[in-house]
């Protein structure tokens, strides 16, 4: 009776008293609750186990519910990305055909004025490329006296906030001259 317990993991099994007041009838009752608790303690890992199991399963479920979704997220963005790198592309082509110069520069304190956005036309009108004006000012390429005027138009128009359309006038080209 003593090993089955351990060895088949039989915990209702209990050993017969059959000297109920000695010192074997105290052990064997001794052996019987230890028995009982193992038992009870069984029943609750058991249980324990089978809720955890339950959670498993359901997070599992979840998981899976949220990585299809991501996937799917994941997809759209890339569908967003890939319409927005073409619809970038027929804007920079429609912007570098335009027979006239066009040209954006930045309006945040720290950059201003400094050229983001320079077509083919400025390119051929002032001889600079696109590659040579990014992140430059006009002081990097007109005398002082003529940057100090774009200056100040510059600060006028991000003040108000209106394009300024600028009437055809001498500039100076970087490659030209006065032109």
């Amino acid at each position: 009776t003593a090993r089955m317990p351990s060895q088949k993991k039989d915990y209702p099994v209990r050993a017969d008293k059959t000297h109920p007041n000695d010192e074997i009838g105290t052990l064997i009752d001794g052996f019987n609750e230890l028995l009982t608790e193992i038992q009870s303690q069984e029943s609750e890992l058991t249980a324990h186990r089978e809720h955890l199991e339950e959670l498993v399963t359901e997070r599992t479920a979840e998981l899976t519910m949220l990585n299809e979704r991501l996937e799917q997220e994941i997809e759209q963005r890339k569908q967003a990305e890939a319409e927005l790198r073409q619809t970038r592309s027929f804007l920079e082509t429609v912007i570098d055909t335009l027979p006239v110069a066009l040209f954006v520069k930045d309006g945040r304190e720290e950059h201003f004025g400094e050229f983001i956005l320079w077509n083919k036309t400025s390119e051929s009108i002032f001889g600079i490329s696109a590659e040579e004006v990014q992140g430059k000012r006009d002081s990097d390429f007109f005398p002082q006296k003529q940057a100090d005027v774009f200056y100040q138009q510059d600060k006028q128009a991000f003040e108000t906030g209106e394009m300024e359309d600028i009437p055809e006038e001498l500039v100076y080209s970087h490659s030209s001259g006065l032109r």
